[in-house]
């Protein structure tokens, strides 16, 4: 019966093309654009917030999932995250040679400071 149990294992393993000690790459931000709009109220008011979320990065490299992991205490600073959230796109997680769905978390910074660096929005 063992026997038969270690062969099934072996037989699963073998058909989905990877074993279990293959190491697991994250899924990968692609920066090229930031889709998140800073709420002009907040800005107005020169608030400054910072939430995490948790993202689930399908293989294609797109968020389906989107929850938030610690919110920032403003909800327009929680809402304004996981729209652009839904934006963002991935180099997917990989286990070997495989593209795996994989849940990775994200912080989302809301900073006026960082933005006038960056010359956006003024002083």
């Amino acid at each position: 019966m063992r026997y038969r149990f270690l062969l099934l294992l072996v037989l699963l393993q073998s058909a989905c093309g990877r074993t279990p000690d293959e190491p697991i790459e994250p899924p990968q931000v692609l920066t090229d654009s930031v889709p998140f709009i800073y709420p002009l109220d907040l800005w107005d008011h020169r608030v400054n917030g910072q939430v995490l979320l948790l993202l689930r990065v399908n293989p294609l490299g797109q968020v389906d999932s989107v929850a938030i992991d610690v919110p920032s205490g403003y909800a327009e600073f929680d809402s304004a995250a996981v729209q652009g959230a839904r934006n963002l796109r991935f180099i997917a997680a990989r286990q070997g040679e495989r593209r795996i769905p994989m849940w990775t978390k994200v912080p989302v910074r809301f900073s006026r400071d960082t933005t006038s660096k960056l010359g956006i929005g003024g002083s």
